[in-house]
């Protein structure tokens, strides 16, 4: 639903509609009755832009480039910006190619990425005519070696914390870690051909850490209840098994390996491809809309209750409550202020063409998060200067889309 005007009624008159775009015919007339009834105009700034819900694509801090995270601090790239560069047609081309592509979002990328593009980086100047899908496929024997000592051990700590199960209990789970042993072993052996990997699907022999997760829980759902005790403190231990999410290493195995797709109503085996993996490479640096107030508690897509967030933080935080996520990261504290001091300076020094209701977010924002942090997180907003005279003479763009 696009919002292009708002009725309210005056005392003494007519219930009247007025136009909130720049239409030819309204412009004139809304400012002429702004200025007789600045009453409205306020009530209009206090109590409706707040409220305005909106599509993420016309929540105007996604569109920022360089706008620190509110959760880790880290610099944020917009989805357009990386869309415009990292084509298919640039990514599915040779490495040489796709890298030197990648190499201006290298400052985004986190941790992890930053790491497995290194590395990507260095093959591609041996096989610069490998594309990244090919590049990847020869890096991943030896990521499999180094990632296995680490499987193997989780796998130990696994049965050691099972000695105290039931015997019956203890056999399941001693037939759980002896079937993963062996598909690691047999993983590191497996050797990928694209022109008949979906032929072989059937009898490929493939390690996967959420599938092994999910056996644990099954597992341990089914126990005996003197046994559920022992089984909850299993399954943390096996969810330290390297994901591809804290790992290089585990990031390249699972990028170099298969993935089932539904294809035209069929399911098909298929290798990832080069502009999956490059893509892969900044999707957490991307900034994306995060509900303060999880949209599964009832928060709503609304300027009061948005912030821009790199992918990485928010997937991770999920539906937590934000007063929950604040106590396991601390120092968000100091990088939400980080990120408001940020937009405050853009607003101020007026470098972007933004909507007149941008400059209310800091104060609407930072009400929200001191109300959803339960005091905890406290903005300083007083570097926002006031809005020019000129520009608070007739609110044109409080629209947006829902």
């Amino acid at each position: 639903m696009k919002i292009n005007s708002i009725g309210f009624f005056v005392s003494g008159q007519k219930s009247q509609n007025y136009n909130l775009l720049n239409s030819e015919n309204s412009s004139s007339q809304n400012n002429k009755f702004i200025r007789k009834h600045p009453d409205i105009l306020n009530q209009l700034l206090v109590n409706y832009i707040p409220h305005v819900s909106f599509t993420a694509k016309k929540f105007t801090p996604l569109s920022i480039k360089d706008l620190p995270c509110p959760c880790c601090g880290k610099l944020m790239i917009p989805m357009d910006v990386v869309n415009k560069e990292l084509t298919e047609q640039v990514l599915s081309g040779t490495s040489r190619i796709a890298v030197r592509a990648l190499k201006q979002f290298e400052k985004y990328m986190h941790g992890v990425e930053k790491t497995c593009f290194a590395r990507i980086e260095e093959a591609s100047r041996k096989s610069p005519r490998k594309s990244l899908q090919e590049i990847l496929q020869g890096l991943r024997q030896e990521s499999l070696k180094t990632l296995e000592p680490h499987q193997m051990a989780i796998l130990e700590q696994v049965d050691k914390t099972g000695e105290a199960l039931s015997p019956a209990s203890k056999r399941k789970l001693n037939s759980l870690t002896a079937e993963a042993r062996k598909l690691i072993k047999e993983s590191s052996s497996v050797t990928y051909d694209p022109m008949t990997i979906d032929d072989e699907a059937e009898n490929l022999v493939i390690f996967r850490r959420k599938i092994f997760l999910h056996k644990i829980a099954d597992w341990v759902e089914n126990l005996p209840e003197q046994d559920k005790a022992v089984g909850a403190e299993i399954f943390k231990a096996a969810q330290k098994l390297k994901t591809a999410k804290d790992d290089p290493d585990a990031l390249i195995v699972k990028y170099s390996g298969v993935v089932t797709r539904k294809v035209e109503g069929q399911y098909v085996t298929m290798l990832r491809t080069s502009y999956e993996i490059g893509q892969r490479l900044i999707l957490p640096a991307v900034s994306t809309f995060e509900h303060v107030r999880p949209k599964s508690d009832g928060g709503s897509k609304e300027l009061r209750n948005g912030l821009a967030e790199c992918f990485g933080c928010n997937n991770a935080r999920g539906g937590m409550p934000l007063e929950q996520w604040v106590k396991l990261h601390p120092e968000m504290e100091d990088n939400y202020q980080y990120y408001i001091d940020t937009i405050i300076s853009l607003i101020n020094s007026n470098t972007l063409h933004m909507r007149e209701n941008l400059h209310h977010y800091p104060r609407l924002i930072a009400e929200t998060l001191r109300s959803e942090s339960n005091g905890r997180i406290k903005l300083n907003i007083t570097g926002l200067k006031p809005l020019p005279e000129a520009k608070r003479a007739f609110p044109k763009a409080v629209l947006a889309e829902a």
